[in-house]
Formats: C-alpha cells, sequence, structure tokens
C-alpha cells in the first residue's frame, strides 16, 4: 500500500510506502486520521477475511514521509481511525474486528470491543459513537480515553 502526499499545499505530490498489505481488490488502506501536521496513523487490512491476522496499522510522526508498522487491537480488519478531540496522543480504530483505543499516540492498543463497526466519531475523550452493520448503532460514555 502507498499513500501520496504533500508538503506544498498539492502542487506537488509523493508516494510514501506503508508497510500493510494491499494486494488484492479487498486488501489495504482504508482509513487515515492525523492529531495534528506531523503525528497520524494509518489503518486497513482485508475486509474480505475480517480476523485475519497480519499488519493492518502504521504510524508516522512526519507528515506522512515515512510509515512504520504497527498493530492494532483488535487483530484484523480496520476501516477507520481518528484522533480523540481533546485527548493528546489518544486514537479510536474500528472495523468489522471491532474497535480499539490507543492512549500513546498509536504505538500500543487495547481492545475496546469485539462487534463489528463500520466507522467510529468522538465528541470528547468520555463520549463516542460507532455504527456497524445491519444499522447498529453503539454510544461509548465511559472513562475518558486520553489524559
Amino acid at each position: 500500500a502507498r499513500v501520496l502526499h504533500s508538503s506544498d499545499r498539492g502542487a506537488t505530490w509523493r508516494a510514501a510506502s506503508l508497510p500493510i498489505p494491499a494486494a488484492a481488490p479487498g486488501k489495504g488502506i482504508f482509513s487515515v486520521g492525523f492529531s495534528d501536521a506531523r503525528n497520524g496513523m494509518a489503518v486497513g487490512g482485508d475486509y474480505k477475511l475480517p480476523t485475519l491476522a497480519g499488519v493492518n496499522g502504521a504510524r508516522t510522526e512526519d507528515g506522512g514521509a515515512t510509515w512504520h508498522a504497527v498493530p492494532v487491537l483488535p487483530t484484523g480488519y480496520m476501516s477507520v481511525v481518528l484522533p480523540v478531540p481533546g485527548a493528546q496522543a489518544a486514537y479510536v480504530a474500528g472495523g468489522l474486528a471491532g474497535s480499539g483505543y490507543s492512549l500513546d499516540g498509536g504505538n500500543t492498543w487495547t481492545v475496546l470491543d469485539r462487534t463489528p463497526v463500520n466507522t467510529v466519531g468522538f465528541a470528547n475523550p468520555a463520549t463516542g459513537w460507532a455504527v456497524g452493520p445491519k444499522g447498529l448503532l453503539m454510544k461509548y460514555s465511559g472513562p475518558a480515553l486520553g489524559r
């Protein structure tokens, strides 16, 4: 998989390789989220094999020029990753494998739930929503995700 990035507002573009495999139409990167101009996460996997173990995440600390593999939990296909508003260095990821969170910029992950979801969104560190297959709607209102 690869991502295109620009440091001049789109006048020129450079490709960067990501460690997430993309050898078939159902495989690859499916979401990118940045907490600031330099720090970001990418997630993906294989949506046809949602619980398949393998590299499903990558992080960058240089605005997308280079990416390093990180295992996002739960293991398997992730369709969305986003920074948690108001929580420094916190991310939430979700997909058909379930959902998880990181409090250290995406270096380590904790399983939040194993219910398949399609996307997530957070209003603040203690309030979030997820939608999933067949009309599923879930609300997170628990301990704040972040410092």
